[in-house]
């Protein structure tokens, strides 16, 4: 399994935590890709992990991999908020959306976890199959969910 990850900043208080998710993720010998700007501060603080793959943008063969959202009333407005979007890009300039292709969306019915928005997705292949992790309303506040792709 390949997992990318891109954190913040965090004080010294978590850094056990995070030596220990990347001793577990070592331990079950995931490949783990780290954002520059997360790996220049774990180095940084001396944070311990067993990482040496860095990419400064999520590429998958050679396709940059895009999602987005409105910018202006996303926290309250339905229609404006957050949504599954999908964009490839072979220069990271240059980007053709191809939103039929996320296979996801919104749910219509108000009583729903999601109905408000679907964020902050990540998408991942585990024993041949595809899934989605993803937060719902209120940036996850609500609930998450994971989606399993049926073709």
């Amino acid at each position: 399994m390949k997992i990318a990850i891109h954190g913040r900043n965090f004080n010294e208080s978590a850094r056990p935590f995070i030596e220990s998710m990347f001793n577990e993720l070592a331990s079950r010998e995931i490949d783990v890709q780290l954002s520059k700007p997360f790996r220049t501060f774990l180095d940084q603080n001396n944070i311990q992990h067993k990482t040496t793959l860095v990419y400064d943008k999520p590429e998958i063969e050679g396709i940059r991999l895009l999602s987005y959202r409105h910018t202006r009333d996303y926290r309250t407005d339905r229609n404006q908020s957050y949504r599954l979007g999908y964009a490839e890009s072979v220069d990271g300039v240059n980007w053709e959306r191809k939103d039929n292709l996320v296979g996801i969306a919104k749910s219509e019915n108000p009583e729903d976890f999601d109905y408000q928005m679907i964020n902050y997705a990540n998408y991942y292949e585990h024993n041949g199959r595809k899934y989605l992790l993803y937060n719902g309303n209120g940036f996850g506040a609500a609930g998450f969910a994971y989606a399993v792709w049926e073709d």
